[in-house]
Formats: structure tokens, sequence, C-alpha cells
């Protein structure tokens, strides 16, 4: 289940009834290269984790080591 969290980076939320449950899709969330991290915590009776995406621009900016902008060629009508 793919999501955009409200600052506008990617994420999913998984939920299962126990710990031992979540535990799968935890590594499998924590295998995926532009996984910065996963949250965990209780909701309820159930347990989520919530994972933070890189952006392509955050991953770029990553690579080359400075922030990344949009540049226009001058004179552009």
């Amino acid at each position: 289940m793919q999501e955009v969290m409200k600052d506008g980076s990617l994420g999913k939320i998984k939920t299962a009834d126990t710990l031992e449950d979540l535990l799968p899709m935890i590594e499998e969330s924590l295998a995926h290269p532009r996984v910065k991290y996963v949250k965990v915590f209780r909701n309820g009776e159930k347990v989520q984790s919530e994972e933070k995406r890189t952006t392509d621009k955050e991953e770029l900016e990553g690579i080359i080591g400075k922030k990344v902008t949009r540049t226009f060629p001058s004179g552009r009508k």
C-alpha cells in the first residue's frame, strides 16, 4: 500500500495483530534500498509499522552531495 505522507514523502503503513506477524513485513521494508527507517507502534489492539522512503530528489542529492534545484535557460518565453 503506497501512501503519500503529509510532508510529501513516500511511505507505507502496514498493520498486523502481533509483532511476530509484522516482522516479515518489516524485514521486507528494510531490504528496500530507498527505505530510510521503519517506525513500529501499537495502535489499540493492533501493531503497525510505518516506513519512510527517500524521494527521487533526496536520492539525487545523496549521490551528488549538494542541493538540487531546477534551472531554466535564459530567454525562455
